[in-house]
């Protein structure tokens, strides 16, 4: 079924859909019909990933702006005003707003055996020499309760299947690597060591309070986290933190 409408069109448009119909082959009513059909109509999933795809350009955009002069700064706006006109239709008409896109983080795709990894384009990578080498990370991330400073993550690529097989010895060879990349790191590895008890100590003297809670709630220890493959059917719905996964390309 079919509705006849007549609408306006631009100069500039009319012209588009008449080289689309001469040159290609394709009618005023098919092109309009196929633009709705893609933009407007799109499934949610792609929606959510393409607009977040372009609140990363848009980041990186308005930070190319603050260093440009004004010449490449107006041609970087206008390259953005494009991103956002077509996030807005892509947003059921609603403009993508500029703080959360300054938010979005941008992301970096490295090539892996048989896969590629995907994760923010600030994050240390430990051995990015030996990712075509390797099937699998991992994530380092030191918590601390009391964010007193910005603590960055790592990324160290390996061939274990899980995080389970990660023994002492392992950790301790990639803590070395985060020393070596950010020498600061040492200070959380001589924590860990002059606090080697990470158990809650009740006071004997306060039932109900504990000796070492500051230490255990704001400790900065020390974790290491296996990267998720993305379509691992054991993780069902998971959206991995910071949207780090790794991507088959290539089956087994």
């Amino acid at each position: 079924m079919s509705v006849k409408r007549t609408i306006d069109i631009h100069d500039a448009n009319d012209e588009v859909l008449e080289m689309y119909k001469t040159e290609r082959g394709m009618g005023y009513g098919t092109l309009v019909n196929g633009l709705i059909h893609t933009v407007c109509l799109r499934p949610e999933k792609v929606k959510l990933e393409m607009l977040s795809f372009i609140k990363q350009r848009l980041h990186l955009l308005y930070r190319q702006m603050d260093q440009a002069d004004k010449f490449e700064a107006a041609q970087l706006m206008e390259e953005a005003q494009a991103y956002r006109d077509f996030a807005k239709y892509l947003n059921d008409g609603i403009d993508v707003d500029i703080d959360e896109a300054n938010k979005e983080p941008i992301m970096e795709r490295i090539p892996m055996m048989n896969s590629y990894i995907i994760v923010p384009d600030d994050w240390i990578i430990l051995n990015r020499e030996e990712a075509e080498q390797c099937e699998y990370a991992l994530v380092v991330e030191v918590r601390q309760g009391k964010k007193t400073r910005q603590i960055p993550h790592f990324v160290f690529f390996h061939n274990l299947e899980s995080s389970n097989q990660y023994d002492k010895t392992f950790c301790d060879m990639v803590n070395r690597k985060c020393v070596q990349a950010y020498p600061e790191f040492q200070e959380f590895i001589d924590w860990e060591n002059d606090h080697p008890d990470m158990e809650l100590k009740p006071d004997p003297d306060h039932p109900g309070q504990f000796l070492n809670a500051e230490d255990v709630l704001y400790g900065p220890q020390i974790g290491h986290f296996h990267v998720y493959v993305q379509g691992d059917r054991a993780y069902g719905n998971y959206e991995p933190p910071y949207g780090v996964r790794i991507v088959r390309t290539k089956e087994d």
